[in-house]
């Protein structure tokens, strides 16, 4: 598979965890994610505009008139219910945050892509090559990140190409990478409570013709989730794929199910 642009693309990402691939096993098929996608599966993503299914919870409201009767509401939040599962809400939807909370929101995400990048500078000398950033990937616990990945990730992320990266250019290119993984997060968020769960996710690998079972959606979760809640919060999603190069929806999937060890069960 062909990795997409991250910067030019409308989907997003974030860093990834510890363990890793298993040396010598076969990834998984990519069997039923090629091929004819449903019309809510627009350059890779899941659209926000469409409806996963016909009936996503989010374009039931959308398209409910703005004096709806109480039939219309009961037959939206009944269908509604049947997709979001036991999924709960009880989270505010993060498109309401106010612009004070974005913007500290901001200046906390440039602080911590200044420390990540001191770490991975490990010769001091305000720049980072291939070589530190592969050691300092593996020293920060993202030792499942291939020598291609990390390769692309500097080319990508090196604007001058210098064939090293300088502070601004790896803030700049995490800023944008953070902003199509946040993206992506809210396309999975079906129910808008901030946190992706298993029926959120079984609901996403539908959409792009995947069927796994519920031990299956929950492997996929607990290999993202970091303090056991269950369910994935957007620091979680951020940090597991912090330092994958690909903002493609498909690409995320197979490195997810890969690194989580799930077989292929595609329709």
């Amino acid at each position: 598979m062909v990795l997409a642009d991250p910067v030019q693309e409308t989907s997003a990402r974030g860093p990834l965890g510890q363990g890793g691939a298993r040396a010598g096993e076969e990834g998984p098929s990519k069997e039923g994610v090629g091929g004819d996608r449903p019309p809510s599966i627009q350059s890779g993503a899941i659209a926000l505009s469409s409806s996963p299914g016909g009936d996503m919870a989010a374009n039931l409201v959308a398209n409910t008139s703005s004096t709806p009767s109480s039939n219309s509401l009961a037959t939206v939040g009944d269908a509604a219910n049947r997709i979001l599962g036991n999924c709960e809400s009880s989270k505010e939807d993060s498109s309401s945050q106010p612009a004070s909370e974005k913007s500290t929101g901001e200046t906390s995400s440039t602080a911590l892509f200044k420390n990540l990048f001191e770490q991975l500078d490990l010769k001091k000398d305000g720049r980072i090559d291939a070589d530190e950033l592969a050691a300092g990937l593996q020293n920060m616990g993202y030792s499942n990140i291939s020598k291609e990945q990390v390769e692309l990730f500097l080319k990508r992320s090196d604007v001058t190409k210098s064939g090293d990266l300088t502070l601004a250019e790896f803030v700049a290119y995490l800023h944008q990478h953070e902003k199509n993984l946040r993206f992506m997060f809210t396309t999975l968020d079906t129910n808008r409570d901030g946190r992706i769960c298993r029926a959120e996710i079984k609901q996403a690998f539908k959409e792009l013709g995947i069927t796994i079972s519920e031990s299956e959606a929950e492997s996929l979760v607990a290999r993202v989730d970091i303090n056991g809640s269950l369910d994935i919060s957007f620091e979680e999603w951020r940090h597991y794929l912090m330092f994958h190069p690909s903002s493609d929806i498909e690409d995320i999937i197979d490195h997810w199910r890969d690194d989580a060890y799930i077989p292929d069960h595609g329709g």
